[in-house]
């Protein structure tokens, strides 16, 4: 599940990376652009970081208000989505494979740290 999870995080801020990207190139030349409803339906889907990075790297739509401020807001949302998940799964309201395995090595990891070693014998009068 994680391992799927990356790669559509992978493949979505790519493909939202070179749209944008290409849109600032092809503004560039007065040729035909990304609508910026396209743009902002691929960061909602998951690539408001790479949206964000071309933004911030080359300055694209960075005087388009709207723009700038639905991009804005997508990217809170997305923050607070991530820390509710995040939340739920951490307090156990929500179980995972991966909070399970988590909590089973936490748990491991604690028992190991309880157990005292054992203390030398004495040798000698009074032992």
């Amino acid at each position: 599940m994680t391992e799927l999870l990356l790669i559509y995080f992978g493949t979505i801020n790519l493909v939202t990376f070179l749209c944008a990207l290409g849109d600032r190139l092809l503004a560039r030349y007065g040729w035909f652009r990304v609508p910026e409803k396209a743009l902002l339906a691929l960061a909602w889907v998951g690539g408001s970081p790479a949206a964000k990075l071309v933004q911030i790297l080359s300055g694209h739509k960075s005087l388009a208000m709207n723009y700038t401020t639905s991009l804005h807001l997508i990217v809170m949302l997305q923050v607070c989505l991530s820390l509710a998940v995040w939340g739920a799964v951490y307090t156990g309201r929500v179980k995972t494979e991966e909070a399970t395995v988590l909590e089973t090595w936490i748990g491991h990891v604690a028992q190991e740290e309880e157990e005292e070693p054992p203390k030398p014998k004495r040798f000698g009068p009074g032992s």
